[in-house]
């Protein structure tokens, strides 16, 4: 079984489905399903009751937004404290005056230090590792494949509100 699946089964799945390439996943308590076509190891989330169930780009927003000043120093700090003075104030920059949406201009700052933040789950910074993956996948779209699969043994770790946070994540941009 797929690492992916193992995520999407302690995600509250009750039961699933293998025909072919295609994976049905089935929520206990909702009348919601996810579909997910796997072709060349690409994973296409889809919402069978779109708009009944997921996160809207609000939600994901205002979850980012209620970052702390510590949190924002730790992610900040994360390529070794170089610069970290420069990634602080592009990455509030970024939360607060751009709706989460990174410029051309910031692929360095704070690009840099999100995406390693989003690569790999530090004991006690759960958040600040939910923040990371929710900025890299609501900027950089076309990488969902590659990141679902190689982000899930992470997502395995954290606690269920952040693991559905990221998973209705990738239902919403996959939709």
């Amino acid at each position: 079984m797929p690492v992916s699946s193992i995520f999407l089964q302690e995600a509250g799945i009750c039961s699933f489905g293998v025909k072919e390439s295609l994976f049905k996943f089935c929520f206990v308590g909702k009348e919601q399903c996810i579909t997910i076509h796997c072709t060349r190891k690409f994973y296409s989330l889809r919402s069978q009751n779109s708009g009944e169930w997921g996160v809207s780009s609000h939600d994901m927003i205002e979850f980012i937004q209620s970052i702390s000043e510590n949190e924002m120093e730790f992610i900040s700090g994360l390529d070794y404290g170089q610069e970290s003075e420069k990634h602080y104030e592009a990455l509030k920059e970024l939360i607060f005056n751009q709706s989460c949406k990174v410029t051309d201009k910031q692929y360095w700052f704070p690009l840099e230090v999100v995406e390693l933040g989003s690569y790999s789950l530090q004991q006690g910074h759960e958040k600040e590792f939910t923040i990371c993956t929710l900025l890299v996948l609501l900027n950089k779209p076309e990488d969902l494949d590659y990141k679902f699969e190689s982000g899930a043994s992470n997502y395995d770790l954290l606690p269920k509100k952040y693991k559905k946070l990221i998973l209705d994540t990738y239902v919403a941009i996959g939709n």
